[in-house]
């Protein structure tokens, strides 16, 4: 169900554009790959689903540790994880992915409030925020403020469907 994260506030705190950062992606022939990582169940298959919508090739994992296990077999694009997690928190998950893995695009999903998270808007291990619930126009929107170009063509009919 891609409707099930709903209305919401979303925000980008890296104001680079798009054309500039796209080259920095590493490209496969199979498309982007993207790991969702949350404590939620229910978040994390819809944010899975909406990623896959979006053109994503996915992997899901539902904490920290579980997401540095998958990392260390699969590179990927773009980490979407949840910022309070237990043991690793998405902050955490971040740092690790960038520094160890060279992960290229870390996305902290959250629940909490935007002063909550403010002190963290220019560190150079995240690329930008999430505020749950979102819709998946935030989802878009985020993706291409950070450089990470979605399936326009499958968006369309996607985006026709969830609004009807």
């Amino acid at each position: 169900m891609i409707g099930c994260l709903s209305v919401s506030h979303e925000s980008s705190f890296r104001s680079q554009s798009m054309h500039s950062r796209v080259g920095c992606v590493p490209q496969r022939s199979g498309g982007l790959a993207a790991l969702v990582v949350d404590d939620n169940p229910m978040v994390l298959q819809c944010t899975d689903a909406m990623l896959k919508k979006l053109g994503f090739t996915t992997h899901m994992a539902g904490g920290g540790a579980e997401a540095l296990a998958l990392l260390k077999d699969s590179a990927c694009d773009l980490i979407l994880t949840d910022y309070a997690m237990p043991m690793i928190d998405g902050y955490q998950l971040g740092q690790k992915a960038k520094a160890i893995f060279a992960v290229p695009r870390v996305v902290i999903m959250t629940g909490h409030c935007q002063a909550a998270v403010a002190q963290l808007t220019n560190d150079p291990y995240i690329d930008g925020w999430l505020f749950k619930p979102f819709r998946m126009q935030h989802l878009k929107e985020m993706l291409l403020s950070i450089g990470l170009p979605v399936d326009f063509a499958n968006q369309s009919q996607v985006m026709g469907k969830l609004e009807n």
